[in-house]
């Protein structure tokens, strides 16, 4: 998979972040000194152009109160602000159930693969990958442990692990 930057509309080739328009003059410069090796950046120049088709940006203000502010900063593990909110963005997209709490359709293709249930004690996530129970799981979060009993049928219906 090629490495893509589509904020900056590049793509890493060779180690070298290139835009579309540097991807083309150099396959020029290739075909007009004889060289027909050029097949890797064809590769890369389809690849960057049938990215950016299939983007949408999004300008926006975010005004946030400063504990959220905070809170979007640790969550994002950077001091980017761009970086933070595209990761908390796209983590909203591909979670269906914060989109369930505010009324808001999940993203087609957002459905989990395996169950998951939620910790007792701090509510984090904990995907399910296994099917046998009795099953001792490990809140990825706080460390709490706790047995799932019965097989978790859909994100409505799990039971909860208990605090150990």
């Amino acid at each position: 998979m090629s490495e893509i930057n589509l904020d900056d509309g590049t793509i890493k080739v060779d180690g070298e972040w290139l835009s579309a328009e540097q991807i083309s003059e150099q396959i020029q410069e290739k075909m007009q000194s004889g060289d027909m090796k050029f097949s890797a950046l064809a590769s890369a120049l389809e690849t960057l152009k049938t990215a950016m088709e299939d983007t949408r940006t999004l300008e926006i203000k975010l005004v946030l109160p400063e504990k959220d502010y905070e809170k979007l900063l640790a969550a994002g593990g950077t001091q980017d602000e761009r970086q933070c909110i595209r990761k908390a963005v796209e983590a909203f997209i591909r979670d269906p159930e914060p989109a369930a709490k505010t009324g808001m359709a999940p993203a087609p293709g957002a459905s989990r693969k395996h169950p998951s249930v939620r910790c007792a004690r701090c509510g984090c996530r904990i995907e399910i990958t296994s099917t046998r129970r009795p099953l001792e799981v490990e809140c990825p979060e706080c460390g709490t442990t706790g047995v799932v009993k019965a097989a978790a049928k859909t994100e409505s219906r799990q039971d909860e692990p208990s605090a150990d």
